[in-house]
């Protein structure tokens, strides 16, 4: 799998960061992919991970770190377990949680929150891009030319399911769908954009052809 990701990255020189969460936190990980594969990485460690600080010698380890709520502590060139690995830390509190994000990196700007947030949106495109809606996990093929045109189908695919669904809310049929919902005066939304995108392209496709029509050309927005 690696080999097929550099085979098919490397030609257009993307600029690539590797975001992950606790459970691959690993400083030979860290290692291959600043050193080796010459990418960035925004990747959580657990909070009882070792950390040597330069003039904060109370610091042992990462939950001695307390940020405050709303702001972030970036530190530079720190060290990371016996090993003594130097990369970047970022913590900060998660929003609407008590949780710490202990982010390790390699990037020199302050950004590292700001990219590893990426990852939830990340995580439901993946999720509707497998099981959730394309189903490409049961993709039979291992041949890279195969494998490109197939995801660029998906993202063609996916970005028309998805303004579907932007559409819908311009022509207010969310009511129709029940992609909204009230609760104490507050509208919140049920379904995903693909979610709410895909019941509306099965109605109008399979239901009620006669009584809707599914937008070609559409203005999301202005």
């Amino acid at each position: 799998m690696k080999v097929v990701v550099l085979n098919i990255l490397i030609p257009y020189e993307f600029e690539v960061t590797i975001i992950a969460e606790r459970g691959f936190k690993s400083i030979d990980l860290f290692k291959f992919i600043d050193e080796t594969l010459k990418w960035k990485y925004c990747i959580r460690c657990t909070k009882d991970m070792g950390i040597s600080i330069a003039g904060k010698r109370k610091i042992k380890k990462l939950d001695d770190i307390t940020p405050r709520k709303g702001f972030t502590k970036y530190f530079y060139n720190i060290k990371l377990t016996a090993q003594e690995y130097v990369c970047n830390m970022a913590v900060c509190t998660a929003e609407e949680s008590e949780d710490v994000w202990f982010i390790a990196n390699n990037i020199s700007e302050p950004y590292a929150i700001r990219e590893y947030k990426k990852r939830f949106n990340i995580e439901e495109m993946f999720r509707d891009f497998k099981s959730g809606g394309f189903n490409l996990e049961d993709t039979w093929s291992n041949d890279i030319q195969y494998t490109k045109m197939l995801y660029f189908c998906v993202c063609i695919a996916y970005c028309y399911i998805t303004s579907l669904r932007v559409s819908c809310s311009k022509d207010k049929k969310n009511k129709l769908l029940g992609a909204t919902k009230n609760i104490k005066g507050k509208k919140f939304r049920v379904y995903s954009l693909f979610n709410s995108g895909i019941k509306w392209f099965k109605r109008a496709y399979y239901s009620c052809r006669k009584k809707y029509y599914l937008k070609t050309c559409f203005i999301i927005y202005q």
